[in-house]
C-alpha cells in the first residue's frame, strides 16, 4: 500500500501532476479507458488514492484533462505544420500525425464508456471543447467559419481517423490491407476541400 507523504513542494505537485498525464495519455492508447484503472496511474507515483483526488476529482476530469491537453498539442502542430509547409501541406502533416499516433484518440468503445460516465454538463461542455478546438484550427488555415461549420469538419475528419486507425477485428468488413491507401485517398480530399474554401485560395494565394 502507498502512503502519501505529508507535504509536497509545488515542484514535486507539478512533477506529479505531469507524470501522471503523461503515463495516462500513453496507456489510454495502449489498454482503451475501460481498461485502464485509477491505480494504473497514481501507483507509480507512490501516492495514494487520496492524494490523487486532489489532483483530479475523478476519472472523467482526469480523461478530459488529457484530451485539453492534447488538444492544445494538436493546435500548435497545425500552426507550426502551416507556418513552414502552407495551408494545405500543413494541414496535411498533421493529419498524417493523428493518424501515426502521435496523439491518443479515443476509440468507439472508449468513447461510449467515456459519454456513461460523464454528466450532462461534462457531455455538452466536452463536445463544446471540440468545436472550439475545430473553429481554431480553420481560422489558422484562413477558413471562416461561416464557410464550414467546425461540426462538419470535426465529422469529416474523425470518420477518416476512426476508420482509418480501428483494427481489422473494430470493423471487420473493411479491407484491412488497403486501409491505408484508402485513409490517404480520403486525407487527400479532405484536405483539397478545406483548403479551397481558405480567403487565401480565393485570392489565389497560399
Amino acid at each position: 500500500m502507498h502512503v502519501s507523504r505529508k507535504a509536497y513542494s509545488d515542484e514535486d505537485r507539478e512533477a506529479i501532476r505531469r507524470n501522471m498525464l503523461e503515463r495516462s495519455a500513453r496507456i489510454f492508447a495502449e489498454k482503451g479507458l475501460r481498461d485502464v484503472s485509477l491505480e494504473d496511474v497514481y501507483v507509480p507515483e507512490g501516492i495514494s488514492k487520496t492524494f490523487f483526488y486532489s489532483f483530479f476529482p475523478s476519472k472523467v476530469a482526469l480523461i478530459t484533462e488529457v484530451f485539453r491537453i492534447q488538444s492544445a498539442e494538436i493546435l500548435e502542430a497545425v500552426r507550426s505544420n502551416v507556418w513552414k509547409y502552407g495551408a494545405e501541406n500543413g494541414i496535411r502533416e498533421t493529419f498524417s500525425d493523428v493518424l501515426a499516433g502521435r496523439w491518443y484518440i479515443a476509440s468507439f468503445d472508449d468513447q461510449q464508456y467515456l459519454r456513461g460516465m460523464m454528466s450532462e454538463e461534462e457531455f455538452v461542455g466536452f463536445k463544446n471543447d471540440r468545436i472550439v478546438l475545430f473553429a481554431e484550427i480553420l481560422n489558422i488555415i484562413g477558413v471562416p467559419i461561416s464557410r464550414m461549420d467546425p461540426r462538419v469538419f470535426y465529422n469529416m475528419l474523425m470518420s477518416v481517423v476512426w476508420a482509418g486507425r480501428s483494427g481489422q477485428s473494430a470493423i471487420p468488413f473493411l479491407y484491412g490491407e488497403v486501409a491505408g491507401i484508402t485513409t490517404e485517398i480520403q486525407i487527400d480530399h479532405l484536405v483539397g476541400y478545406v483548403a479551397a474554401l481558405s480567403v487565401n485560395a480565393e485570392r489565389g494565394g497560399n
